[in-house]
């Protein structure tokens, strides 16, 4: 089975919308934590997270 060329077959603009939809069901968000203070009652992280980038991707086991 051959490869076809890429002047042949789907461009990028019209397989977007399936791998977007299909592939891509995850919703992932990447951050880092906040001020590293623990409360000393709970032991918890009290500062706010900030997010670095949230966006579509796939796990795969």
């Amino acid at each position: 089975m051959s490869t076809p060329p890429p002047s042949e077959g789907l461009s990028l603009a019209a397989i977007a919308p399936i791998v977007e939809t299909r592939i891509l069901v995850d919703t992932v968000e990447i951050s880092t934590l906040g001020e590293s203070v623990l409360d000393p009652d709970t032991g918890d992280h009290p500062g706010p997270d900030q997010i670095l980038c949230t966006g579509a991707a796939v796990f795969a086991p």
